[in-house]
């Protein structure tokens, strides 16, 4: 192992001689041998005049069975050993306390006792009796009260650091629960009680006493914007900082899990180290998987630039685990860079550039072992948590103690020495362990890291020869053939040894990116499973596709029976030792995993295959088999096993179908009824209704799962069996649009028909502009209705508004507007499900479901790709939080059946046409928007509603006032009040042609701005211009338009622009957009970034935006980036 190799090499460096061997070798089996057996201690009887601690108020420090060292710390005599009831009486010493040494006895003293001979040892200690001679009294207050105390804060310890030692031994717990009861209670109510409580908490709570508190955000995660089923298995995908923020949150996990116990008598080393040392275990496991990850990633690249890329990425990523005092991780790569099939690639590490040469030869001096990693340990003393230190030093220090230094002195008594320098170490382990890292989490990332793919050893070594000859040079895979395994046993049962044909398996070759084999178009079922559980690789897109289509064409039953065939793989028939090690190596295991991982994600996917208990019998009955069979994936099927057990525990998923109005008319309080009775889209703002719309869609949309996606059907009836939850998110689609018509239907008023209609519409946009597709178009299709059925209302509509709407009716009318809004989009996304269903329908009525005899995979591929898109967008949730009474407004309302509106559209009154239409800042003054926000019960918003007078009312008081005070003012002046007039006239006029004005340019720019967004127009540089001259008055403004090679703006590689602006304040960098919120605020962040590099600078920033969110504001306001609206208004 890299890990071991690692923290042993120390041990090789100088010959020894063979008596410095025996010696060793002498103390290694004595270390890995247990304590001593002893009787357990008895309990002690309080009537008794014997005790192991009867002597305790003696106060010489020479005393039998305690052996000093002669020196002094703190005025207080070091223990260099003794026995254990000496130990235990130096634990409670009533003389005076010392901390140094409870630490170092209790990080140790499972090397040298157990926890039950502890407890009773302790036990023993608080019930000593008096000794002959000595007053009762004087005893008691001088010797008995402290030794009891000292017992208390000892028990407090144990429990709060090591509860473990009782949460895997219930009679251990039972005892110090009796004793706490019996013992403790009588006498010390009040730290019994105390213990108690402890306890409970642990209980209930876990080992954790707290929960780290952090203040402020974690760091944005670098989320990549161009993920897809080809790039999510590479590497180059993810951003090299985000990745070492990945690997360090996982190993701060693993290492914080750590526990004392594991660290003594190098139990990590001995026979029984999977149950005494699990979690160093893991550490040493995920030290392995890295490094294996490392070297695979470059081996596996053919091309030498894009080999010499990786290795390029690989050093970056350790340098921002450096960053992050992640040195262990920093220790994984440099191990996987020095293993043999990565070191000798001399043409590889010749493309580096310097700067990453540099940076390599720095970090790997540091982390050097030279002098017992001297700089190494100069730099963690000066670095400040949260940190992960290199765990294989420690491992190395922990076991030169333990060979250097036996466990007991010569006269037998316990080497307390070797005890106190072993807690040293484990002590510094657990400074690093008390501090975590304040990042985010990125599920996807997290996977890909968990599940990436390791080569063993051997297989990248023969890599490295193709892709460079001994001698530097790329050579083919025909100058290095495997070694033959001779011939193989003849096993007619086993299926999956026939050479690939045409009459067996077709391939893509047209889609081959010289990386991996080409995608299979169709094969026998047999081929098919033979490519997914390939020894080389596992190509991870081809298994989920498979996972999702399998019982299109075979079923759960037959699947276990050819994997349990493949299985069975015949081995050599007379082979040599290399000739087996190879086959073992390079064919037998990794066909093993490859079936293991592929019944694991079938696990993690499709849980509800495994309900049925016949195909769980046979399942254990298959991993047991398989286990006994190859011992080496003992641990991989028993995390196989444990899979399916926890996925079976759990709960399948069943969403609720809350549709929109599916309360109304159900039986609630008269409370309840009154609150929401009489409210519209006229008593909240669009933005909190486009917010609500968005989690009620967003919940229908999350909950379709992959086999939905093969319904071939798409009528009601077949939908409800095998695409609930799609048929679910339609019928929701379908009441939304209801809900839309519904909405300007029942107003009385035809002021408040269009006034709804105009808010509608822009409930419509800004559901466009959060890009719930779903939502934006059902209400769209509802307005579409009213356009045909009801025109005479569209007459009273603003004609920006009416802009808008038409904007929006095009893109219902080309759905495809909309995919091409989706794509490279990072923020949260509900798509416009019609489209995929269209997409899913063309799939199976154009595409036959088998190609001769053979299973038409690429169909299933297509299908599974769509699903996909789903995938990702439902890994993207919106952040809104739920309204109660804008939400609850929306699952109550009344929603007109279509006979209703036919019948109201029938009998309704229509209006005649205005003389001219209104415009919306009209529409604006004819209604108040009576949103109650964020309330937290109905009688808040109630006590809101009938307290005292509004603002409104207190300022119409005022100014009544003021009017009778001008009024009387100006009869007393008819001269004063005519020239008043003409100016008020005048200046009137003036102002109100300049806001119209203003707002009339202000909108034509949104409109045009949005145009360019939405692509409808390409002149984008214009409207800005325009927009900036107004925030900017008298400024010079020009476009700067750059080539962003790297991707560091969007994440690949596109054209990005900003504009310059300079007037009197300096030179401003400006971007403008229609709408800022928190998913777009990154991107704008990044794009900044990008040029303020510039050496043109320095500059300020500016971002203008026709709406922001206040998170958006937030975020630019932390960014030191100003934020202007389109009339030049600062936000913030």
């Amino acid at each position: 192992f890299f890990f071991l190799g690692a923290c042993m090499s120390m041990f090789k460096r100088t010959g020894k001689s063979r008596k410095e061997k025996k010696r060793k070798e002498t103390l290694r089996a004595a270390a890995e041998e247990p304590p001593a057996s002893r009787p357990p201690p008895a309990p002690t009887d309080d009537k008794s005049n014997s005790s192991d601690f009867s002597d305790s108020v003696a106060t010489t420090e020479d005393e039998p069975g305690l052996i000093f060292t002669g020196e002094k710390v703190n005025g207080r005599p070091v223990i260099k050993g003794g026995n254990i009831e000496k130990l235990v009486e130096r634990l409670t010493y009533e003389k005076y306390n010392d901390a140094k040494y409870m630490k170092a006895f209790m990080l140790t003293f499972r090397s040298f006792t157990t926890p039950t001979e502890l407890l009773q040892l302790l036990i023993n200690r608080f019930n000593i009796p008096t000794p002959a001679g000595v007053d009762a009294t004087s005893f008691e207050t001088g010797v008995l009260k402290v030794v009891r105390l000292r017992v208390f804060n000892v028990l407090k310890h144990w429990l709060n650091n090591g509860f473990y030692d009782f949460s895997n031994e219930t009679e251990l717990l039972t005892k110090l629960r009796d004793f706490i009861k019996t013992d403790m209670k009588p006498t010390m109510e009040n730290p019994a009680n105390s213990l108690e409580s402890i306890i409970e908490k642990k209980l209930t709570h876990g080992e954790k006493e707290y929960e780290h508190i952090f203040t402020g955000d974690p760091p944005a995660p670098l989320i990549p914007n161009n993920i897809t089923p080809q790039n999510k298995n590479s590497i180059m995908t993810y951003s090299a900082k985000e990745l070492a923020r990945q690997l360090t949150l996982i190993e701060y996990r693993l290492f914080s899990s750590i526990k004392p116990s594991e660290c003594v008598s190098q139990h990590w080393m001995s026979k029984r180290k999977e149950e005494l040392a699990p979690n160093i275990l893991k550490m040493i496991s995920r030290f392995n998987d890295v490094s294996n990850w490392v070297a695979s990633e470059i081996v596996k690249c053919t091309d030498i630039q894009q080999r010499t890329a990786v290795l390029k990425m690989v050093i970056e990523i350790a340098e921002h685990c450096y960053e992050l005092n992640n040195y262990n991780a920093v220790m994984e790569i440099i191990s996987g860079l020095h293993s043999s099939s990565v070191f000798r690639l001399k043409a590889t590490w010749g493309g580096l550039p310097k700067k990453s040469v540099q940076a390599y030869e720095d970090m790997h001096a540091t982390m050097s072992r030279d002098k017992s990693y001297k700089l190494f340990r100069a730099v963690l003393r000066a670095v400040n948590p949260p940190c992960i230190p290199y765990l294989g030093m420690y491992l190395t220090d922990l076991t030169f103690i333990e060979e250097g230094n036996p466990n007991n002195l010569p006269d037998g008594s316990i080497n307390f020495t070797k005890r106190q320098r072993l807690s040293e170490v484990i002590a510094e382990i657990q400074t690093y362990q008390n501090t975590p890292y304040f990042l985010e989490e990125v599920s996807f990332i997290r996977d890909y890291l968990y599940n990436a793919e390791a080569l063993p050893e051997e297989q990248c070594y023969k890599l490295s020869l193709k892709r460079e000859g001994r001698r530097g040079t790329q050579v083919t895979d025909n100058q290095t053939p495997d070694l033959p395994f001779g011939d193989l046993e003849n096993k007619s049962s086993y299926l999956f040894d026939k050479p690939d044909t045409e009459e067996t398996i077709k391939f893509d070759k047209k889609e081959a990116d010289g990386n991996t084999m080409a995608p299979i178009i169709a094969g026998t079922l047999v081929k098919i499973l033979e490519r997914l559980t390939y020894h080389e690789y596992q190509d991870m897109n081809f298994l989920w596709a498979f996972l999702m289509t399998f019982k299109t064409f075979t079923t759960a039953e037959e699947l276990l029976d050819l994997l349990n065939n493949r299985f069975d793989m015949p081995k050599p028939a007379n082979p040599s030792k290399q000739q087996m090690d190879k086959f073992i190596s390079s064919r037998l295991i990794p066909i093993h995993l490859r079936i293991c991982n592929l019944i694991k994600c079938w696990i993690n996917a499709y849980p509800e295959d495994f309900v049925d208990t016949g195909l769980q019998a046979k399942f254990y009955e298959l991993i047991t088999a398989w286990a006994t069979s190859n011992p080496k994936i003992k641990s991989t099927t028993q995390g196989v096993k444990k899979t399916l057990e926890k996925k079976l525990s759990e709960p399948l998923p069943t969403p609720e179908c809350r549709f929109l109005g599916f309360l109304q008319g159900s039986e609630e309080s008269e409370e309840l009824e009154a609150f929401y009775k009489g409210k519209g889209v006229l008593d909240f703002t669009e933005d909190l209704l486009a917010q609500q719309l968005t989690l009620i869609e967003q919940n229908f949309f999350s909950s379709i799962r992959p086999r939905e996606c093969l319904c071939e059907d798409w009528e009601p009836e077949a939908m409800e069996e095998i695409a609930p939850n799609i048929l679910a998110m339609k019928q929701n689609v379908e009441a939304t649009r209801l809900w839309t018509i519904t909405q300007v239907l029942e107003q009385s008023e035809l002021q408040k028909q269009y006034s709804a209609l105009t808010a509608l519409v822009t409930v419509a946009e800004k559901l466009l502009g959060n890009k719930n597709f779903s939502s934006a178009m059902a209400i769209t299709s509802g307005l579409q209705f009213l356009r045909e059925k009801y025109p005479e209302i569209w007459e009273w509509v603003p004609s920006v508004v009416l802009e808008k709407y038409k904007e929006l009716e095009l893109l219902l009318k080309m759905p495809k507007r909309i995919k091409v809004l989706e794509k490279g989009d990072p923020s949260p996304i509900i798509p416009y499900i019609d489209i995929y269903i269209n997409q899913l329908n063309g799939i199976t009525s154009l595409m036959s479901d088998v190609i001769g005899s053979l299973i038409n995979f690429e169909r299933r591929r297509k299908q599974w790709s769509v699903y996909r898109v789903f995938e990702i967008y439902q890994g993207r949730p919106y952040s809104y939080e739920y309204d109660g009474t804008c939400g609850g407004y929306l699952y109550h309302c009344s929603i007109f059946s279509m006979d209703q509106i036919e019948q109201i559209l029938k009998d309704l009154k229509r209006p005649a046409p205005p003389d001219c239409r209104p415009e919306l800042i009209d529409i604006q003054k004819n209604y108040e928007v009576n949103s109650l926000g964020d309330v937290d019960s109905l009688e808040q918003a109630d006590d809101d509603m009938i307290g005292g007078p509004p603002t409104e009312e207190r300022d119409e008081a005022a100014l009544l006032q003021i009017k009778n005070y001008m009024l009387d003012i100006l009869n007393d002046d008819p001269a004063l009040l005519s020239d008043l007039l003409n100016e008020a006239k005048t200046s009137l006029a003036s102002e109100l042609m300049g806001e119209l004005r203003t707002y009339t340019n202000a909108s034509k720019d949104e409109l045009s701005v949005l145009h360019g967004e939405l692509g409808i127009s390409d002149n984008r540089l214009e409207p800005a211009t325009r927009i900036l001259a107004r925030v900017f008055p008298g400024a010079t403004i020009s476009d700067w338009i750059a080539e962003d090679e790297d991707g560091y703006v969007f994440g690949w590689r596109d054209e990005v622009g900003l504009s310059v602006v300079e007037n009197d304040s300096g030179k401003w960098l400006a971007h403008v957009k229609s709408h800022l919120d928190k998913a777009y605020a990154s991107v704008a962040v990044r794009l900044f970034e990008y040029f303020s590099n510039s050496d043109e600078g320095p500059f300020k920033k500016a971002l203008v935006a026709g709406s922001t969110s206040e998170d958006a504001k937030q975020i630019m306001a932390n960014e030191g980036i100003a934020v202007f609206n389109y009339v030049g208004t600062q936000l913030c």
